[in-house]
């Protein structure tokens, strides 16, 4: 079949101070064995010269290539689908451009598609994990790795149980079942949770829909320290939103109770502080979390300000050192 005849598929990327990367990135989609592709490419208000490496890039793209470039808003799902609705393709993926892909990430799940209308989307159960100099150093495999017989419901529970069941990067949908399950979830700070999710509630409303799922991995997902994944504040926020709009008639399940009591003692000051501005003070979360951070934060006084009265003075010990101050005899 002719390069021509062949469906359109749409590569739809984010930067946001990824220059380091960019190039590897894009050269991996010109480098993909299904040459049908366009490349949407937003960059969100860099610093780093970003833009520029992209312009450049899109000079040299053998393939259509689309750069947007804007001042930042930090809104991940709206960027993305910003681009997904400039898409031309019948497939789409979306991936940051920090990340990169296997050569036959995209052609392995075209042809799946294409011989069988009725799957929705294809993702691949494991995920290569390379550093910030692209040398991989894991394999790891997801909770639906092997299960061919896997359903929507068992997407649905084990992203529930932060048992996640695959990464959007690497993965394509057909176009139109993403406009179908409204795109990304704009209303949250989530992404890729909000999609998968989104996606497999659209594919239960539809019983004769499918998905496919490969064992092998199509992703090099790269591990450094800017990461927005490492801002785990950032994260436990988001996985509560997650939470709470899709599941709200469920308990909370172990793995989140286990992530917001291990977040406090980790937390800085100036992260205490970020939570206490965040904007949506009516959640939740965000109470539940303040109280948490609260009740430690006087443990923690209490452990180092050691205050006792007596009749004559008062003793302050900090750190261990006794200090003594005098006091009135009614002190």
């Amino acid at each position: 079949m002719n390069i021509d005849d062949r469906p359109l598929v749409s590569i739809c990327c984010l930067s946001y101070n990824h220059a380091k990367y960019i190039p590897e990135a894009i050269k991996s989609f010109w480098n993909q064995e299904y040459k049908n592709i366009e490349i949407l490419a937003l960059d969100d208000g860099s610093t780093d010269g970003s833009p520029a490496v992209l312009q450049d890039l899109q000079k040299q793209s053998p393939c259509p290539m689309t750069v947007i470039g804007q001042e930042n808003t930090g809104r991940v799902s709206y960027n993305f689908n910003k681009l997904l609705k400039q898409a031309k393709g019948k497939y789409a993926g979306i991936i940051a451009l920090d990340d990169f892909l296997y050569p036959t990430a995209v052609g392995e799940k075209v042809a799946l598609m294409e011989n069988d209308d009725d799957i929705a989307f294809a993702f691949n159960s494991a995920i290569t994990f390379v550093d910030a100099d692209s040398k991989p150093y894991k394999e790891d495999r997801l909770s639906l790795f092997g299960k061919k017989d896997a359903t929507a419901d068992d997407i649905l529970e084990n992203e529930f149980n932060m048992d996640w069941t695959y990464y959007c990067q690497g993965t394509f949908y057909r176009t139109d079942v993403l406009k179908a399950a409204g795109y990304l979830d704009e209303e949250l700070l989530a992404d890729d949770y909000a999609l998968r999710i989104r996606v497999a509630l659209w594919l239960r409303a539809h019983p004769a829909a499918r998905f496919a799922n490969l064992d092998n991995p199509a992703c090099f997902y790269r591990r450094h320290p800017n990461n927005i994944s490492r801002n785990y504040l950032r994260q436990a926020l988001l996985i509560r939103q997650v939470l709470d709009k899709y599941y709200p008639d469920r308990r909370l399940p172990p793995a989140f109770m286990r992530m917001t009591r291990n977040l406090a003692p980790v937390m800085d000051f100036a992260s205490f502080r970020k939570i206490r501005r965040f904007k949506d003070e009516k959640s939740p979360f965000v109470k539940e979390l303040l109280l948490y951070l609260r009740v430690n934060f006087k443990a923690f006084r209490r452990k180092l300000f050691r205050i006792r009265l007596s009749k004559n003075k008062k003793v302050v010990q900090l750190f261990g050192i006794t200090f003594y101050q005098k006091g009135n005899d009614d002190d």
